[in-house]
């Protein structure tokens, strides 16, 4: 497969260039080539870092967007973003049956 733009991984806090192994409606799974965690591109508009994705849920924004939102609007977006992201991916399960 093919690889993913330079960003930093959320995990070891490389730069790196992720390889897609699982292209996906919104957001395609990738792998750190130096760590080996799942990721996904951060979903912050113009950021080019990646957010670390989990089994059920995955994170929809990268530790530097994390820590930079302000509290009040980051709060609001982060869980907006969360339910968004979750219903797409309980979607995407519900299609593959």
């Amino acid at each position: 497969m093919n690889n993913k733009h330079l960003g930093i991984c959320p995990c070891c806090k490389t730069e790196v260039m992720p390889k897609i192994i699982e292209e996906k409606m919104i957001r395609d799974l990738c792998e750190c080539p130096e760590c080996n965690a799942k990721i996904m591109v951060c979903c912050t508009p113009g950021c080019q870092n990646y957010a670390q994705s989990g089994k059920i849920l995955n994170n929809d924004f990268c530790p530097s967007c994390i820590s930079e939102a302000p509290k009040a609007i980051g709060a609001a977006l982060l869980g907006a973003a969360t339910l968004a992201t979750s219903i797409i991916t309980i979607l995407d399960y519900k299609n593959k049956e």
